[in-house]
Protein backbone atom coordinates (compact mmCIF):
# COMPACT_ATOMS: atom_id res chain seq x y z
CA UNK A 1 0.00 0.00 0.00
CA UNK A 2 1.22 3.50 -0.87
CA UNK A 3 -0.15 6.72 0.62
CA UNK A 4 0.59 9.81 -1.47
CA UNK A 5 0.48 13.17 0.33
CA UNK A 6 1.03 16.40 -1.67
CA UNK A 7 2.45 19.28 0.38
CA UNK A 8 3.11 22.98 0.04
CA UNK A 9 4.10 24.74 3.26
CA UNK A 10 2.65 22.04 5.53
CA UNK A 11 5.53 21.60 8.00
CA UNK A 12 3.38 21.89 11.12
CA UNK A 13 0.58 19.69 9.78
CA UNK A 14 2.88 17.02 8.35
CA UNK A 15 4.65 16.75 11.70
CA UNK A 16 1.30 15.67 13.17
CA UNK A 17 -0.11 13.71 10.24
CA UNK A 18 2.77 11.34 9.48
CA UNK A 19 3.10 10.03 13.06
CA UNK A 20 -0.67 9.43 13.08
CA UNK A 21 -0.51 7.51 9.81
CA UNK A 22 2.47 5.45 11.02
CA UNK A 23 0.61 4.65 14.24
CA UNK A 24 -2.48 3.44 12.36
CA UNK A 25 -0.42 1.27 10.00
CA UNK A 26 1.63 -0.21 12.84
CA UNK A 27 -1.37 -0.82 15.12
CA UNK A 28 -3.30 -2.58 12.34
CA UNK A 29 -0.27 -4.46 11.00
CA UNK A 30 -0.57 -2.83 7.60
CA UNK A 31 2.55 -2.82 5.46
CA UNK A 32 2.88 0.32 3.44
CA UNK A 33 4.82 3.38 2.43
CA UNK A 34 4.17 7.09 2.72
CA UNK A 35 5.19 9.25 -0.23
CA UNK A 36 5.26 13.00 0.30
CA UNK A 37 5.38 15.08 -2.88
CA UNK A 38 6.55 18.55 -1.89
CA UNK A 39 6.29 21.53 -4.24
CA UNK A 40 9.26 23.57 -3.05
CA UNK A 41 7.79 24.54 0.35
CA UNK A 42 9.41 27.55 1.97
CA UNK A 43 8.61 26.56 5.58
CA UNK A 44 10.91 23.53 5.87
CA UNK A 45 8.30 20.87 5.06
CA UNK A 46 10.87 18.76 3.20
CA UNK A 47 13.29 18.88 6.15
CA UNK A 48 10.52 17.78 8.49
CA UNK A 49 9.66 14.85 6.22
CA UNK A 50 13.31 13.79 6.20
CA UNK A 51 13.39 13.98 10.01
CA UNK A 52 10.27 11.83 10.28
CA UNK A 53 11.68 9.35 7.77
CA UNK A 54 14.71 8.87 10.02
CA UNK A 55 12.56 8.60 13.13
CA UNK A 56 10.06 6.07 11.79
CA UNK A 57 12.21 4.31 9.20
CA UNK A 58 12.19 1.05 11.15
CA UNK A 59 8.38 0.94 11.19
CA UNK A 60 7.29 2.44 7.87
CA UNK A 61 9.08 3.62 4.75
CA UNK A 62 8.65 7.37 4.29
CA UNK A 63 9.79 8.77 0.96
CA UNK A 64 10.15 12.39 -0.14
CA UNK A 65 9.84 13.65 -3.70
CA UNK A 66 10.91 17.29 -3.99
CA UNK A 67 9.79 19.37 -6.96
CA UNK A 68 11.27 22.72 -7.91
CA UNK A 69 8.04 24.72 -8.00
CA UNK A 70 4.33 24.57 -7.29
CA UNK A 71 2.86 22.42 -10.06
CA UNK A 72 -0.66 21.60 -8.85
CA UNK A 73 -2.27 18.95 -6.70
CA UNK A 74 -3.25 16.72 -9.62
CA UNK A 75 0.30 16.78 -10.91
CA UNK A 76 1.57 15.92 -7.42
CA UNK A 77 -0.67 12.86 -7.17
CA UNK A 78 0.37 11.67 -10.62
CA UNK A 79 4.02 12.03 -9.64
CA UNK A 80 3.41 10.12 -6.40
CA UNK A 81 1.52 7.34 -8.16
CA UNK A 82 4.35 6.98 -10.68
CA UNK A 83 6.80 6.32 -7.83
CA UNK A 84 4.49 4.17 -5.70
CA UNK A 85 5.26 0.50 -5.09
CA UNK A 86 1.99 -0.61 -3.51
CA UNK A 87 -0.94 -2.53 -4.97
CA UNK A 88 -3.31 -0.03 -3.36
CA UNK A 89 -2.76 3.69 -3.87
CA UNK A 90 -4.14 6.25 -1.43
CA UNK A 91 -4.69 9.97 -1.81
CA UNK A 92 -4.56 12.03 1.39
CA UNK A 93 -4.31 15.78 1.96
CA UNK A 94 -1.50 17.10 4.13
CA UNK A 95 -3.64 19.64 6.02
CA UNK A 96 -5.09 17.25 8.66
CA UNK A 97 -8.52 17.26 7.01
CA UNK A 98 -8.43 13.45 6.58
CA UNK A 99 -8.48 11.06 9.52
CA UNK A 100 -5.84 8.31 9.16
CA UNK A 101 -7.89 6.10 11.51
CA UNK A 102 -10.17 5.38 8.53
CA UNK A 103 -7.39 3.75 6.47
CA UNK A 104 -8.29 0.18 7.62
CA UNK A 105 -11.94 0.79 6.63
CA UNK A 106 -10.83 1.86 3.14
CA UNK A 107 -8.79 -1.33 2.84
CA UNK A 108 -11.68 -3.52 3.95
CA UNK A 109 -13.91 -1.98 1.29
CA UNK A 110 -11.30 -2.55 -1.41
CA UNK A 111 -10.31 -6.08 -0.43
CA UNK A 112 -13.35 -7.66 1.23
CA UNK A 113 -16.12 -5.97 -0.74
CA UNK A 114 -14.14 -6.09 -3.99
CA UNK A 115 -14.39 -2.36 -4.74
CA UNK A 116 -11.99 -0.75 -7.18
CA UNK A 117 -12.15 2.79 -5.79
CA UNK A 118 -13.18 4.00 -2.32
CA UNK A 119 -13.92 7.69 -1.73
CA UNK A 120 -14.10 9.28 1.70
CA UNK A 121 -17.20 11.42 1.23
CA UNK A 122 -18.10 14.54 3.18
CA UNK A 123 -21.74 14.14 2.11
CA UNK A 124 -22.75 10.81 3.64
CA UNK A 125 -23.84 9.90 7.15
CA UNK A 126 -20.83 10.33 9.42
CA UNK A 127 -18.99 12.52 6.90
CA UNK A 128 -18.38 16.23 7.22
CA UNK A 129 -15.86 19.03 7.33
CA UNK A 130 -14.32 21.12 10.09
CA UNK A 131 -13.36 24.80 9.98
CA UNK A 132 -15.00 25.51 6.63
CA UNK A 133 -16.75 28.84 6.12
CA UNK A 134 -20.20 29.00 4.55
CA UNK A 135 -18.82 30.15 1.17
CA UNK A 136 -16.45 27.19 0.89
CA UNK A 137 -19.27 24.81 1.84
CA UNK A 138 -21.53 26.27 -0.84
CA UNK A 139 -18.81 26.11 -3.51
CA UNK A 140 -17.96 22.48 -2.65
CA UNK A 141 -21.58 21.35 -2.62
CA UNK A 142 -22.30 23.21 -5.86
CA UNK A 143 -19.26 21.78 -7.63
CA UNK A 144 -20.22 18.26 -6.61
CA UNK A 145 -23.82 18.70 -7.71
CA UNK A 146 -22.75 20.09 -11.08
CA UNK A 147 -20.15 17.38 -11.68
CA UNK A 148 -22.59 14.64 -10.73
CA UNK A 149 -25.36 15.96 -12.98
CA UNK A 150 -23.21 16.80 -16.00
CA UNK A 151 -21.01 13.70 -15.92
CA UNK A 152 -23.41 11.17 -14.36
CA UNK A 153 -20.74 10.05 -11.91
CA UNK A 154 -22.92 8.27 -9.38
CA UNK A 155 -20.83 9.29 -6.35
CA UNK A 156 -21.64 11.61 -3.43
CA UNK A 157 -18.33 13.48 -3.35
CA UNK A 158 -16.41 13.73 -6.61
CA UNK A 159 -14.03 16.38 -5.27
CA UNK A 160 -12.90 14.56 -2.13
CA UNK A 161 -9.15 14.15 -1.86
CA UNK A 162 -9.34 11.19 0.53
CA UNK A 163 -9.60 8.05 -1.57
CA UNK A 164 -7.99 4.74 -2.41
CA UNK A 165 -7.58 2.92 -5.71
CA UNK A 166 -6.48 -0.52 -6.69
CA UNK A 167 -3.30 -0.13 -8.72
CA UNK A 168 -4.86 -1.58 -11.86
CA UNK A 169 -7.43 1.25 -11.91
CA UNK A 170 -4.66 3.87 -11.97
CA UNK A 171 -2.77 1.95 -14.62
CA UNK A 172 -5.86 1.74 -16.85
CA UNK A 173 -6.84 5.41 -16.68
CA UNK A 174 -3.56 7.24 -16.04
CA UNK A 175 -2.93 8.13 -19.68
CA UNK A 176 -6.37 9.76 -19.96
CA UNK A 177 -5.91 12.18 -17.07
CA UNK A 178 -5.04 15.72 -18.21
CA UNK A 179 -5.82 17.93 -15.21
CA UNK A 180 -2.98 19.26 -13.09
CA UNK A 181 -5.09 21.10 -10.50
CA UNK A 182 -8.23 20.38 -8.48
CA UNK A 183 -10.26 19.18 -11.50
CA UNK A 184 -8.01 16.12 -11.27
CA UNK A 185 -10.28 14.60 -8.61
CA UNK A 186 -13.41 14.81 -10.78
CA UNK A 187 -11.54 13.58 -13.84
CA UNK A 188 -10.25 10.54 -11.94
CA UNK A 189 -13.78 9.58 -10.88
CA UNK A 190 -15.11 10.12 -14.40
CA UNK A 191 -12.53 7.92 -16.12
CA UNK A 192 -12.59 5.27 -13.39
CA UNK A 193 -16.38 5.03 -13.73
CA UNK A 194 -16.22 5.03 -17.52
CA UNK A 195 -13.56 2.33 -17.51
CA UNK A 196 -15.49 0.19 -15.03
CA UNK A 197 -18.66 0.35 -17.16
CA UNK A 198 -16.72 -0.50 -20.33
CA UNK A 199 -14.79 -3.39 -18.76
CA UNK A 200 -17.63 -4.69 -16.54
Amino acid sequence: MSIVIPTFNERRNISILIPRVVEVLHKNRITGEIIVVDDNSEDGTADEVRRLARKFGGICEIRLIERGRKMGIGSAYKTGFAHAKGDILFEMDGDLSHDPALIPAFLRKLLEEKCEVVIGSRYVRGGGVNDWGILRRIISAGANMMASKLLNLGVKDATSGYRAYKREVIERINSEICSEGYAFQVEMVYFATKNWVQSG
